[in-house]
């Protein structure tokens, strides 16, 4: 068993998944691979000759990403694992991104999280836009305020904090990783490499409706962490709401305004 276990939910998108575990076998760091196939249909199938070890965790019905997220993070804490980094099965992992994740943790004892800067792609992997958040933790706690300045699949957390601060939430479905981030950075130390180590595809399917449960889900994070000194907290009030009622390609103009 290795240190660092990359944890890959995944939900009928076995085509993306080849696609994220050849990228994956192009890094030069020892790590295990946790794949939990959230009830798909057919199976996932592994590809033959990995160069990594896998585990296959299959759940008996799709029963979402939160659930998904939780059954893996729960085999890894019980494995015994130093780090957790996380990857969706259609994002691209760049070579040296977990190098240099564990580096930065080992020698930041005091941090929790680090993810790195990243490039929003469609399905060509073609550019979209380039995201570089604040990467020091009193700028990360700030920007949380207003909006989540880590990618998803660009993170690698510290497995010891998540046996003393829980698993992701199940009552902020679609904004999970948001609230989980927010609420470890109210504990512990964040950090963001200035790096782009990861190209995250962005999907064209979210239906209006979801769009908007997702951004419902985020304004309830804010409120609970709510600062009335903080002129942030106002801001991402405000820049929350506006997204959620705006069409997806306003909001999009609005999101590389921001960026």
């Amino acid at each position: 068993m290795t240190r660092l276990a990359v944890l890959i939910p995944v939900y009928n998108d076995q085509v993306f998944l080849d696609r994220a575990l050849a990228w994956l076998s192009r890094e030069d760091t020892a790590f295990d691979a946790v794949i939990v196939d959230d009830g798909s249909e057919p199976q996932i199938r592994l590809p033959p000759a990995l160069p990594f070890a896998v585990e296959l965790i299959r759940l008996p019905r799709n029963a979402g990403i939160v659930a998904a997220l939780n059954a893996g993070l729960h085999r890894i804490v019980e494995a015994g694992y130093d780090y957790a980094a996380r990857m969706d099965a259609d994002d691209i992992s760049l070579p040296g991104r977990f190098r240099a994740q564990m580096a930065f943790l080992d020698a930041h004892p005091d941090h929790a999280v680090v993810g790195t800067w990243y490039e929003e792609v469609d399905a060509s992997l073609a550019t979209l836009l380039v995201q570089r958040p604040a990467t020091c933790h009193e700028e990360l706690l700030r920007e949380l305020r207003y909006r989540n300045p880590f990618a998803h699949s660009a993170v690698m957390l510290r497995v010891a904090t998540l046996r003393h601060h829980s698993w992701y939430d199940e009552r902020y479905r679609g904004t999970e990783d948001y609230e989980l981030f927010f609420r470890l950075a109210q504990r512990e130390k964040v950090a963001n490499l200035p790096i782009i180590f990861v190209r995250c595809q962005v999907s064209g399917k979210t239906t209006t409706s979801r769009r908007r449960f997702g951004y419902f889900h985020r304004l309830r994070v804010q409120l609970r962490n709510f600062e009335p000194r903080a002129a942030h907290s106002y801001f991402g009030l405000l820049r929350t709401c506006l997204m959620s009622l705006v069409p997806r390609g306003a909001a999009r103009a609005l999101k590389r305004l921001w960026a």
